[in-house]
């Protein structure tokens, strides 16, 4: 960490799903195409119908990264607001974290 950066402690949720749009954009494609070699009705109604997976697909995307955005924030507050509880208290802290341990060591135990 000499660059400055931060790393991220979410894991995998502070990323968007990895070329989600462009796949469900690239299905949409495939099934116009069908549409125009097969012809008829019923391809008419899968192409209408892949459209509008594609338009609530891309919606529930959108969600989820506002929704990650706010989960951002606030594990980020949640944790300067832990940080300095511990800075204030940091011997309650120690105790919490033997006992806590104290317990899970008797409890694997039996």
């Amino acid at each position: 960490m000499t660059t400055g950066e931060q790393t991220s402690t979410q894991g995998d949720l502070g990323k968007e799903p990895p070329g989600l749009k462009e796949q469900l954009e690239q299905l949409n494609i495939a099934i116009e195409n069908a549409a125009k070699l097969e012809g008829g009705e019923a391809v008419k109604a899968i192409g209408e119908a892949a459209r509008d997976i594609l338009a609530r697909a891309s919606v529930v995307v959108d969600e989820l990264t506002k929704n990650v955005g706010e989960m951002k924030s606030a594990t980020t507050d949640g944790r300067v607001y832990l940080e300095n509880a511990i800075r204030k208290q940091p011997l309650l802290f120690v105790a919490v974290a033997a006992a806590a341990g104290f317990l899970v060591a008797s409890l694997r135990r039996r």
